[in-house]
């Protein structure tokens, strides 16, 4: 029996899953067929997923992302509008585009709409708020831009396309600047595409008594300033050819997998307003809301027999670390990629506490462990306890100062990846951190294939490999 099935027994027992798009378990089991895997910065993953987008899109196009800033991959997104509209008026068609988001800026957050339908921003806002082409140079496509944030936390995080319903691609990174390692996955697979698309039709779509067309609650232009349109009046056809241009001179890493189809698992992680912040010593961790992605994650953890590998942006949850320590003294071996001062300020305030100050926790509760083991062992040869796992633990410590704009070195890492008995992969949005587990909403996604976690494993273990330090191995 898989991990797969044992958690699907242990839902329909409990029937207690937190998620109003996919209240059972058995709604979210699926089938995928996985086309590529690639590897890189966010520049370099947006210049292979626009390419893509361009080659691929003839109907329709879903792109949702959580952070939107000025950027390369926003330069990228921006030259695709173009591309993509002068694509459908050769054709003679119109493009259907979606674009969600979340985080613009602190400016932004405060004074958003707390509705879940969002904000549907006016075509005259693109240019100067979000640096998209003016609607009027994109006769082909039909647009439609929405955020939606909830205070105090609640930040949409999922980033996922999905082109013409028939492919999905699951990337990590944001619409955004940050010179990060990163990882994205393409999908093809009727069953696992219309979870994309149930996901993003009943979260970004929803209307909340809004007219169809008229858009939900529209708020004033909160950006300060203008930016000049020159580059808005390029020709669409130079737009074409520029995103091609540019796509060539950045070569991330792309693996072709096998087609087959494997076992797969949608898992969404709706948002939560309130953060359950428990801040006082005497005060025990709050479990965490029992999302699909929570509960796969922690059933992950207490089923494992022999090892996790766990590559995470931060790691600042206490219900994770509660797992892996209960797994170690299983004696399942764990390895953990994280970042020593990523998002620094942003743990402090979601989580009260950082990556370093909990990875030190960890490792000072393993060496516990072991010395324990070692008192049991002297004292009695023959003791039948397990030994305790091995931990190994380093952090992400790319040199910028290393490689040109061929090669362009990550700085720190932003994947987020959970391979568990080298044979359940999870890939998504979703970090090891408190914000995450206890009030982002996130998704992710997790396939049954030791095939596909073994290359996985593999090729992000050739980058660790040359920008990592070791903090902690024993």
């Amino acid at each position: 029996m898989t991990l797969i099935d044992t958690w699907l027994q242990k839902c329909d027992a409990a029937d207690a899953l937190d998620d109003p798009h996919f209240p059972t378990a058995r709604s979210l089991l699926s089938t995928s067929i996985p086309a590529s895997i690639t590897l890189g910065t966010g520049t370099s993953l947006f210049s292979c997923l626009t390419e893509s987008i361009l080659a691929k899109c003839e109907h329709e196009l879903f792109f949702v992302t959580c952070f939107w800033a000025p950027s390369p991959s926003l330069t990228y997104l921006h030259d695709l509008l173009l591309a993509l509209s002068a694509k459908a008026v050769a054709q003679r068609s119109k493009i259907r585009v979606r674009i969600g988001f979340s985080s613009l800026s602190i400016w932004q957050k405060l004074f958003h709409t707390t509705s879940p339908a969002g904000r549907v921003w006016r075509a005259e806002k693109w240019s100067a708020s979000l640096h998209l082409p003016a609607q009027e140079l994109l006769p082909g496509l039909h647009v439609v831009v929405k955020s939606i944030f909830v205070l105090p936390f609640s930040v949409m995080h999922p980033k996922f396309v999905v082109i013409d319903r028939e492919v999905a691609v699951l990337p990590s990174c944001n619409v955004s600047w940050e010179n990060w390692f990163e990882g994205a996955v393409e999908l093809r697979g009727p069953i696992v595409v219309d979870g994309f698309v149930r996901f993003f039709e009943e979260v970004w779509e929803r209307r909340d008594g809004e007219q169809r067309g008229a858009g939900s609650t529209l708020e004033p232009d909160l950006e300060a300033g203008r930016i000049g349109i020159e580059q808005e009046s390029a020709s669409v056809s130079s737009a074409l050819a520029t995103t091609r241009t540019i796509s060539a001179s950045i070569l991330p890493s792309t693996t072709q997998l096998s087609p087959q189809t494997i076992p797969t698992l949608f898992l969404p992680s709706n948002y939560h307003r309130n953060p359950q912040f428990h801040p006082f010593p005497w005060q025990n961790t709050p479990p965490p809301p029992p999302t699909p992605l929570n509960s796969f994650l922690l059933h992950l953890f207490s089923n494992a027999t022999t090892s996790i590998t766990i590559q995470t942006p931060n790691l600042t949850a206490p219900p994770v670390i509660a797992a892996l320590l209960s797994a170690l003294s299983r004696g399942v071996s764990i390895s953990i990629t994280t970042n020593e001062r990523l998002m620094f300020l942003e743990q402090l305030v979601t989580a009260g506490t950082t990556t370093p100050a909990c990875v030190a926790s960890l490792t000072a509760q393993h060496q516990q462990f072991k010395s324990h083991d070692r008192e049991t062992q002297s004292l009695c040869q023959h003791a039948d306890n397990t030994a305790p796992g091995r931990l190994h633990v380093v952090y992400f410590s790319g040199d910028p100062g290393h490689g040109d704009v061929r090669d362009v070195v990550p700085v720190a890492s932003h994947l987020k990846m959970t391979v568990v008995d080298g044979e359940v992969l999870m890939l998504g949005s979703g970090n090891m951190d408190r914000a995450s587990w206890y009030t982002s909403q996130e998704l992710g996604v997790a396939f049954v294939s030791r095939e596909m976690a073994e290359i996985m494993l593999e090729r992000v273990a050739a980058v660790d490999k040359r920008y990592c330090k070791t903090v902690y191995d024993g």
